[in-house]
């Protein structure tokens, strides 16, 4: 089942009005609770700033019920944008002992014995707000402990809180509404730079002209997105160019001894042969086998060596005592032709590395060196090995490389234009020869031979 697709567009307009909704939910449910509260204890506040200044007008004098009423009334003219009721208990009355104010016909809550013992109990209604607490005052003749409540019109007050809140919450939902839009803006904006982005990545020459995938105005993040995928692309381009080179070398490389081994059998069995005839035709098939399987080798190290991990198993060996043993071969064939084969070990030549890698490396780099030195000429070997580096110096006596292409001749299957008929192509042996001494961390260059011809160096840390 193949997997849902999904929009960064919608996703981000959902998110950011999802978000934006939330948020004015949260902020819009705070402002209620703050307003509602702050006015609740602003209404708490007056009506026992009331009962107090009730309480300091009875303090330390005897009172009548008429003389009660006198103040009562005195403190409702002194409060004439608010609206009193007053309503006083004796101890163990279930009515009120006395009522005053323009809403005595609003019920209450209880005024029961066990209600009383209570402390103030604020009580809300739709316009009223009661508070009732516990006093003390004097009358004619005794101490008496009254209950005072006191029925607060809370209109004024609670139509002041609404449009203040009223006000808030349109303020904050127009500032989501706000935030919405812009969000869905920014949104809608993103998607379009991705998809040009996106249909200029189409455009293969838009990258071969040198061009960008990005337009100038993008977001510095989506500009960091399109350079990064540039340079993936530009990578990948360079690695498919790498490929096709190799494929196609990998064929030159394998069709010429295979083309010479079909040819010497074909002549071969034209006519009968004595056995030194079949002899020499078979010694040369071996050679061409022989050169077969190094090219078949060289490409299974080198492609090897380009994958991750492909120095994992690293091992120590004597680089000198397996590099003599693995270029008898090549002795063999320079003692064939004529040439004076010379290989010199000093110093400690213990390495740590891949061995089959770096042994095959010093093998191409001799190959090489046998291959175009002259007939009767000279090729030395020289390993040196000292505390930090081991050092593989390969010396022949061959036209050499033009110092163009020195730096070129690395590059698998790169072509001489000096001497096409002694050099011609490089193939892999160099391009593994360096891949595998950058491989260990260490360098291969080519440089001029003493006696004329090319002389390669290969130095590699020991670990």
């Amino acid at each position: 089942m193949s997997e849902r697709t999904w929009s960064i567009e919608q996703r981000l307009v959902r998110w950011i009005a999802g978000s934006s909704l939330a948020m004015a939910g949260l902020f819009g449910a705070a402002a209620v609770w703050f307003v509602k509260s702050e006015l609740h204890n602003e209404l708490d506040l007056l009506a026992l700033e009331e009962i107090e200044e009730l309480e300091a007008n009875l303090r330390g004098r005897a009172f009548s019920r008429i003389e009660l009423e006198r103040v009562l009334g005195v403190i409702a003219v002194d409060h004439a944008d608010h609206r009193f009721t007053w309503r006083l208990w004796r101890p163990g009355d279930a009515d009120p002992w006395m009522m005053v104010g323009p809403a005595t016909h609003i019920p209450l809550p209880s005024t029961s014995a066990a209600a009383a013992t209570m402390p103030r109990t604020p009580e809300r209604g739709a316009r009223w707000h009661w508070i009732d607490v516990p006093m003390t005052v004097p009358d004619d003749t005794s101490v008496q402990a009254l209950r005072v409540g006191l029925l607060l019109d809370a209109t004024p007050r609670r139509d002041s809180a609404n449009r203040g809140l009223g006000l808030v919450l349109v303020v904050i939902g127009l500032t989501s509404v706000v935030a919405v839009a812009g969000g869905v803006l920014l949104a809608r904006r993103l998607a379009r730079t991705l998809r040009e982005a996106a249909q200029r990545a189409r455009e293969l020459d838009t990258l071969a002209r040198g061009g960008d995938i990005a337009p100038s105005n993008a977001p510095t993040e989506v500009l960091a997105l399109a350079d990064a995928f540039r340079g993936s692309l530009e990578e990948v381009r360079q690695q498919y160019s790498r490929n096709l080179l190799l494929t196609a070398g990998m064929a030159h490389e394998l069709r010429s001894p295979l083309q010479n081994m079909l040819g010497e059998a074909s002549v071969a069995l034209l006519r009968d042969r004595t056995s030194d005839e079949y002899r020499a035709i078979l010694e040369s098939q071996l050679d061409e086998l022989r050169d077969l399987g190094r090219v078949v080798d060289n490409l299974i190290t080198l492609t090897a060596l380009r994958e991750p991990g492909a120095l994992a198993r690293k091992e120590r060996f004597q680089l000198g005592a397996e590099a003599e043993l693995r270029l008898a071969k090549d002795a063999a064939r320079a003692t064939k032709r004529g040439i004076h084969y010379d290989i010199e070990r000093d110093g400690d030549l213990e390495i740590a590395g891949d061995r089959e890698a770096l042994l095959l490396a010093v093998r191409n780099l001799v190959d090489n060196a046998v291959r175009h030195a002259r007939d009767s000429g000279h090729v030395e070997v020289r390993l040196h090995g000292d505390p930090e580096r081991i050092t593989v110096t390969v010396d022949d006596d061959g036209p050499g490389v033009p110092v163009a292409e020195r730096e070129l001749m690395f590059e698998a299957f790169r072509q001489s234009q000096a001497d096409t008929q002694r050099r011609g192509g490089y193939g892999l042996g160099l391009a593994l020869a360096r891949a595998a001494a950058e491989a260990h961390g260490g360098t291969i260059e080519v440089g001029d031979a003493p006696r004329g011809g090319a002389r390669f160096t290969l130095s590699l840390p020991r670990a």
